[in-house]
């Protein structure tokens, strides 16, 4: 764990099994009583992680001081929690300014924490952050149907670019219900570009690439881009079940599907 305040960290190569974060950037989580230090975190990468069994792997804490310009890429191996999550620990509002995120490709064990908590996904992003940038993000054979991406109840960001999610799913796995699902209070933009979903013709035709259910019908996202995308026995390409979407465009969507077919379903 690196508690605030940091800057110019270079972390890399780092191989274990933990019970907890592997690696964990505290600029703060709010308890306030038990933190050695609290500050901004800036200028930070994080390449190279091969977690074995961990609990969770990468974990970003910020409830008021700033976290910017942080770069997580190139994580290999297996997890049974979260793989990157950032957030206020539900201490704060959050006070995040750009986060990348790239080159993930971990299998998940038996899982710790119950469905429909920030950790139940690959990717959990909460509180407010001014740009999120996640690439290249493998998704095989996953074994329960947790999101690909997780935006939380408190997650209000500018910008969101997701491009380039590759799931595959054979008769023996379990369909995810959503590759992204929009929990949070606000987004500016959101790109999801280049998604690439292959699911066995023996799974039942389910979920959606992007679930947006937020808590009031007043949350919800101003712009959404999607383009390219490929996906195979889906129920929903984009599937609103409370918020709204401003603005929606889409490109260069092919979807092959049972008889009902795929659908926007508002």
């Amino acid at each position: 764990h690196v508690n605030g305040p940091a800057k110019y960290l270079d972390i890399r190569n780092h191989r274990g099994s933990t019970n907890d974060d592997m690696i964990a950037l505290n600029a703060d989580d709010g308890f306030l009583g038990y933190e050695m230090t609290t500050g901004p975190i800036t200028d930070a990468i994080i390449d190279g992680v091969y977690p074995v069994d961990c609990l969770q792997v990468v974990r970003l804490l910020s409830a008021s001081s700033r976290m910017d310009r942080i770069i997580v890429k190139n994580i290999v191996g297996t997890s049974r929690d979260v793989v990157v999550n950032q957030s206020p620990f539900g201490m704060g509002a959050g006070n995040a300014g750009t986060l990348t995120i790239e080159n993930i490709d971990v299998r998940y064990g038996p899982w710790f924490n119950s469905p429909g908590s920030i950790y139940f996904s690959g990717i959990g992003i909460e509180g407010i952050v001014d740009t999120v940038s996640i690439r290249n993000v493998r998704w095989n054979r996953p074994i329960d149907n947790r999101p690909v991406v997780l935006f939380g109840p408190s997650a209000n960001i500018g910008n969101v670019l997701i491009d380039n999610i590759n799931a595959f799913e054979t008769g023996s796995s379990v369909a995810p219900q959503r590759l992204v699902r929009w929990e949070g209070t606000y987004c500016g933009n959101m790109s999801i570009t280049n998604v690439d979903w292959f699911r066995d013709v023996l799974l039942p035709q389910d979920g959606a690439v992007i679930q947006i259910d937020t808590t009031d019908n007043g949350h919800g996202i101003n712009n959404l881009s999607c383009a390219n995308w490929s996906v195979m026995r889906c129920s929903d390409l984009i599937h609103l079940i409370r918020g709204y979407v401003t603005s929606l465009f889409v490109r260069d969507v092919l979807s092959t599907q049972q008889l009902n077919g795929s659908r926007i379903a508002y």
